[in-house]
């Protein structure tokens, strides 16, 4: 993740109970890690009796592991991706600054001048658009945000969009591609970087997202996932 929006979810003992928490951090290999907590009220969160939405983002208030790209789910033999993902722009030229500033299912805000574009706003490729991606990633992504959309967490604080994804999940993918998740416009993940590109400009602000009209309501692309922990 950029800068300091580095999010943890720690499972505690119980196998119940995750403390969220932003920034994380290991300044030397084998010391202690360091963590601000935002938000401390949401930080302890039962994922068993909870909805799990909220958590430390500090842009957002939502959570740390929600919408987060999975060990394993980006590999070429990987089934589909089968939850929402979870990303970030510039606020300050992306995102509505007039208060409340943000939507459901967010609890702050960021800056911005988009009055449908706020941390909490739901985004997603309509299931209509063709979108012309070629490697094997961007087709995984397209997947999930056509079905699922992806939510605003955070800011960039610079001028790119970026996608959540967990601890080694970067590693993996180069070893498995042989370039960069990080690439850019010239050299070996050239076609990665514009398959990116062409998903973020697909993207779509889901205006009637909300608690009631969950994914902006009527009949959902696909089925709802298994609980975590049946009761």
């Amino acid at each position: 993740m950029f800068g300091n929006n580095n999010a943890a979810a720690l499972l505690q003992p119980n196998n119940h109970t995750i403390i969220n928490t932003q920034p994380l951090y290991r300044c030397i290999p084998g010391s202690p890690v360091q963590s601000l907590v935002m938000g401390k009220d949401r930080a302890k969160d039962d994922i068993v009796s909870s909805n799990g939405m909220y958590g430390t983002h500090g842009g957002s208030g939502l959570s740390s592991i929600g919408g987060t790209i999975r060990l394993g789910e980006l590999l070429p033999d990987a089934l589909p991706i089968q939850h929402a993902l979870k990303l970030q722009l510039n606020a300050g030229d992306y995102y509505y600054n007039k208060r409340p500033g943000y939507a459901w299912s967010a609890l702050n805000c960021d800056g911005g001048n988009d009055i449908y574009l706020s941390p909490g706003s739901l985004l997603a490729i309509p299931s209509n658009v063709t979108v012309n991606v070629t490697t094997t990633p961007a087709k995984k992504l397209l997947f999930a945000l056509q079905n699922y959309g992806a939510y605003i967490v955070a800011d960039t604080v610079a001028n790119h969009g970026t996608l959540n994804t967990e601890h080694g999940v970067t590693d993996e993918f180069q070893a498995a591609y042989g370039y960069d998740f990080d690439s850019g416009p010239t050299g070996p993940g050239a076609e990665w970087y514009a398959d990116m590109l062409a998903l973020f400009q697909a993207l779509h602000v889901v205006i009637n997202n909300s608690e009631s009209t969950v994914g902006g309501g009527g009949t959902p692309l696909q089925p709802p996932p298994p609980p975590i922990c049946p009761i």
